[in-house]
């Protein structure tokens, strides 16, 4: 398990969550968000091509992907973005 502690954190390169992993916060007091103009993923599987990884639990805090500051990443898609599952108390937020 991998505990991010409270504070919002600035992303600006995809994190790459590996099979049998958990990605765990303190509830909204753990914030992930996506930098200005990154134009990527916040999180994906370690090996989206390969399809191995699964198994990957996010929970326990918020993501925000800046929608608005991101040109590009809306326009395409991968069926293996991001493998979860299991989502608890998780807030997306798409603005």
């Amino acid at each position: 398990m991998v505990l991010i502690r409270e504070g919002a954190y600035v992303i600006s390169r995809t994190i790459g969550a590996p099979r049998n992993v958990t990605l765990s916060g303190v509830g909204f007091a753990t914030k992930l968000v996506l930098a200005d103009y990154a134009d990527q993923a916040v999180i994906e599987n370690a090996h989206p091509e390969a399809y191995v990884d699964s198994n990957i639990v996010i929970e326990d805090l918020q993501i925000d992907a800046r929608a608005q500051t991101q040109p590009r990443i809306w326009e395409r898609s991968h069926p293996t973005r991001l493998v979860v599952l299991l989502l608890e108390k998780l807030c997306i937020c798409i603005q």
